[in-house]
């Protein structure tokens, strides 16, 4: 961005948001901010971002390679849970992006209703959405950690 512009990070975990501060710090960029809050909460300005990068709290079960003790530990219950907030989040971004903007979902997890169930239905019930792209990497195949990315594009 060459400084050009704002990024504004919304974290409901002050450490975090915290964390993400002194990071922004560290790498000398100046332009972004990072706001306290809950992002399931639609921003009460509207639509005023070209782009919305939307990375929920997920399952993690594309990253079992590193972490294989959410094989036992995640229930299905816990994935229905989180369907829920990431939908939230997603309708809140969506949201706030302007039309012709861009929105990324991204999660790194391989859960089908984490992700293209998910992303389905909101388009469904988001008509002024489309589906420019999808990315997913898969361990077995990509070396790399389980990550579903969707670009969607605001009309």
């Amino acid at each position: 961005m060459q400084g050009q512009g704002e990024v504004l990070a919304v974290e409901r975990n002050a450490r975090r948001a915290g964390g993400l501060v002194r990071t922004a710090r560290r790498l000398h960029a100046a332009n972004v901010i990072v706001e306290v809050g809950d992002a399931e909460r639609q921003r009460p300005e509207g639509p005023v971002f070209d782009r919305v990068l939307v990375d929920p709290p997920c399952s993690g079960l594309g990253t079992l390679q590193a972490r294989a003790d959410l094989r036992w530990r995640v229930t299905a219950d816990q994935v229905a849970e989180m369907t829920h907030v990431q939908t939230q989040i997603l309708a809140a971004g969506a949201h706030a992006l302007r039309p012709g903007g861009v929105l990324v979902y991204s999660t790194c997890t391989i859960s089908a209703d984490e992700n293209e169930r998910l992303i389905a239905a909101f388009l469904d019930s988001h008509t002024d959405f489309g589906l420019d792209d999808v990315v997913v990497t898969l361990p077995h195949r990509d070396h790399t950690a389980g990550f579903y990315i969707a670009r969607l594009r605001k009309g």
